[in-house]
Formats: C-alpha cells, sequence, structure tokens
C-alpha cells in the first residue's frame, strides 16, 4: 500500500487540477473532491517538507519568478467596473522576487501552530510592538474559527495582517537550508497585481484575457461550494509566468498584501512593503487582492482591491499568498 501512495497521489493531483487522462476532473465536483482527498493524503508533490533548527514547515515547490522591471498596474478610467480605489494607471518599478502557487493551506500554516508560533516572540517581533500587543491583548493561539477538520489543501483563513507576518518570519528560519537563503514575506499590492496581470500593456482584467470568466475559472459560492476550495481546483483560471503557474488568482479568498489601502492608487501605497513600522496604526487600512468565494463575477478581477483593519480578526474570506526575496 505504501508503494501505490505515489500513484495515488499523482492520481488525484491530475484529477483535481483538471489533467487527467480519462476525463474525470472535466466534473468539478470530482476535482474538488480529489482535491480534499490529495489533502488526507499529505500532497508532497506540489509541497516539501523542510526541517531547520528543529523546526519544520511545508513549502511549495512551485514559485513563479517575476523579474525586474517596469509594470503598469491599476485600470484607466474607462473601465466602468473598476472602483476610485484600482484608479488610475501607475507605472511602478518592481525589484525581483518570487510568489507562491497559490495562497498560504491549511496544512501549511498547522506548522506554525505546532511550532508555537503563536507564543515565540521572535517571530511576531519584527513587525513592531502593534503585533505584539495585539497578540497578548487577543490570547489567540490559532486562527479565528480554525477547526483541524478544514480541508488540509483549502487556504487558511480567519488570519490578521500580524499572523501573516509572523508565519512568513517562522518560514524564513524553518525553511532555510543550504543554497536557500530567501527570505519569505507578504507581497505588496503592486507585487500581486503584477504577477496577476504580467508585464506589457496587454494585461487582462480577469485570467487570460477581459472576457467575463465563468464558474469555471474561479471558486465562488455560484459554483455551489460554499467555503474557500482546495487550491488548484480551477485551473482554467491559472497563469503561466516564466515557465510557472499561478493558481486561485481569481475567488476563493481574499489575500493580505503588505501594502496601505487608499481612496485612491497611489505608487507610495500599492509599494509599501511595511506599513506597521508607523507611529500610529489609527484609520490604516491594508489592501488586500481580488475578492473571494463568497463574491459573485462582478466583484472579482485582478484588479479588484479592498482594504481591512489589519488589526481586526475575520471569518472565512481573508487568507494570504507567500513571496519570496533572495539576497542581493
Amino acid at each position: 500500500l505504501h508503494d501505490l501512495l505515489p500513484v495515488l497521489r499523482r492520481l488525484l493531483l491530475d484529477i483535481s487540477t483538471g489533467r487527467d487522462r480519462r476525463g474525470l476532473g472535466k466534473d468539478l465536483r470530482i476535482r474538488l473532491e480529489a482535491g480534499l482527498a490529495l489533502g488526507d493524503l499529505r500532497d508532497d508533490i506540489r509541497y516539501e517538507l523542510r526541517t531547520n533548527n528543529g523546526l519544520t514547515c511545508l513549502l511549495p515547490r512551485l514559485w513563479a519568478h517575476i523579474e525586474e522591471g517596469d509594470y503598469r498596474i491599476g485600470s484607466d478610467d474607462i473601465d466602468s467596473d473598476a472602483g476610485d480605489c484600482e484608479k488610475p494607471v501607475r507605472t511602478v518599478r518592481l525589484e525581483p522576487f518570487d510568489l507562491a502557487f497559490a495562497p498560504v493551506t491549511n496544512a501549511e500554516f498547522e506548522h506554525f501552530i505546532r511550532a508555537g508560533g503563536y507564543e515565540k516572540d521572535k517571530w511576531w517581533a519584527p513587525p513592531g510592538p502593534d503585533s505584539l500587543r495585539w497578540r497578548e491583548k487577543t490570547l489567540l493561539k490559532q486562527p479565528h474559527g480554525w477547526n483541524t477538520q478544514n480541508p488540509r489543501l483549502a487556504p487558511v483563513v480567519g488570519v490578521t495582517m500580524w499572523e501573516c507576518m509572523a508565519y512568513c518570519e517562522f518560514l524564513t528560519e524553518a525553511a532555510k537550508v543550504m543554497g536557500d537563503d530567501r527570505t519569505y514575506r507578504l507581497p505588496t499590492a503592486a507585487e500581486w497585481e503584477a504577477a496577476a496581470r504580467g508585464p506589457g500593456h496587454d494585461r487582462p482584467r480577469y485570467p487570460r484575457s477581459d472576457d467575463t470568466p465563468g464558474s469555471e475559472h474561479y471558486s465562488h459560492r455560484a459554483a455551489g461550494w460554499l467555503s474557500p476550495s482546495p487550491v488548484g481546483c480551477f485551473p482554467r483560471g491559472d497563469v503561466r509566468r516564466n515557465g510557472a503557474t499561478l493558481t486561485d488568482l481569481l475567488g476563493n479568498v481574499w489575500e493580505w498584501t503588505s501594502s496601505r489601502h487608499a481612496k485612491a492608487l497611489e505608487v507610495v501605497d500599492v509599494l509599501t512593503l511595511h506599513p506597521w513600522r508607523i507611529n500610529s496604526l489609527d484609520g490604516l487600512r491594508s489592501a488586500l487582492q481580488r475578492g473571494g468565494w463568497h463574491f459573485t463575477v462582478y466583484g472579482v478581477s485582478h484588479l479588484s482591491r479592498s482594504g481591512l483593519d489589519p488589526l481586526g480578526v475575520f471569518g472565512t474570506q481573508v487568507g494570504f499568498r507567500v513571496a519570496a526575496s533572495r539576497p542581493r
């Protein structure tokens, strides 16, 4: 049976991502069930276990490398679907970075919890004193609404920006091995949109085109799945960047970024890396990207941007994706 596990995992992955030869993955319900089963068997195809200094983490094997350069973000005034916070078009200069193929899953985040992630100051101190005060005030030991029965490969939700940042600090320490000294962090809003929409002037509002996506393109309530779905089950919404696939860029969960949210799109806000390192967080709203499973098609796109209080606690709609930077 142990020898059959790799074959079974590969079969379930192919079905859940719609790539199986028998065509079982054409049915959305079967794809979702295959994703759930793959999580129960431990997906060691797209993720690897790493251990460093007695810490164990689950790290994505798949990363999209985004090259250094100028990127256009935002929307023109003629775009009637864009909100004020998504306008105007801005050109930003980005340093090279890597972006994980999918949002952080329950299986990944569980390693942070098991490592005592909510008790160790060293992972909460770097963002600043507000992070530590929030942790001490809430006394949380896990994300809001955490349940060990949550689907293993579904995005972790119920996390604040502070928890996301602490997780990134943990991952940077736990994943460090010879030849890989990347620093893990939240992406900025500009990085997230540049990765999702690509370079140049032909920047589609939705994956691959400006055409309105259907229920096969992203996880949302109209598809009949009323919670975050296992990552990768909506391959028609995937995009390719430098030979790598980015999945779940629409629907499923909103994703935290490290940028400030403002009423109008400003370069200084979307490029912000550390909005928490300021004297006061009064009135601060951090940027979220693209809309979650509870939204209809009119609320999701690569441009969709909203803001939430980074000190709050949220439900089944907000998760995050990890970016990685290399020493220069």
